[in-house]
């Protein structure tokens, strides 16, 4: 065929608005199906859980099994320890709750909370760059002991073995507590 023939041919294709108005429909109606399953009120839920500050009693399990002294517990360190613990959760939540709508229901359910009963923890987990350290720790072998290293020179005691004890125990005893707390929901499959 020549040039001069391809002229006359047409192709349609489907117009952009289209392809996002069928987009649009499905993702209404994967939500809309969320929601009477329960999973959405189910993930606020669970995020409103997650939003106390002492999560099942955490830190002080750790503080106590490593048999640390409150002379260690300085400010900063129970502020680090927040931190923490609120990347752990933010994690564990869009680990564990696989569907993206559900954990971002979750953790903002979770901050909401926290803004509500406490602002300045809020503000001081919103302020840090903790949780861009902590990230890092992710793509490790061994997070739960790059986290602790990275908690003990958030506490401005780099090389302190226990600080990076208990970074590494807060963040198995966090990432853990929050797993059950998903667990103790039934989260449907759609």
């Amino acid at each position: 065929m020549s040039a001069k023939e391809d002229r006359d041919i047409k192709i349609f294709k489907k117009t952009t608005a289209d392809t996002d108005t069928e987009e649009l429909l499905r993702e209404a109606a994967f939500i809309n199906r969320q929601r009477a399953n329960g999973n959405i009120p189910k993930a606020k839920k669970v995020g409103e859980l997650l939003a106390d500050p002492d999560l099942r009693g955490c830190f002080k399990r750790a503080v106590a099994e490593l048999g640390i002294d409150d002379s260690v517990l300085t400010q900063n360190v129970l502020i680090q320890a927040y931190l923490l613990r609120y990347f752990v959760t933010q994690t564990v939540l869009h680990l564990k709750l696989s569907v993206r709508l559900l954990s971002a229901c979750a953790v903002n359910a979770m901050y909401d909370k926290l803004i509500e009963t406490s602002p300045q923890l809020y503000d001081a987990v919103c302020e840090g760059s903790a949780f861009t350290l902590y990230n890092l720790c992710l793509r490790e072998d061994e997070p739960a002991r790059c986290a602790g290293e990275h908690f003990a020179t958030l506490c401005e005691k780099e090389d302190n073995e226990l600080l990076i004890a208990l970074g590494e125990k807060l963040y198995c005893e966090y990432f853990d507590a929050v797993v059950d707390v998903i667990e103790d929901f039934d989260f449907l499959s759609d």
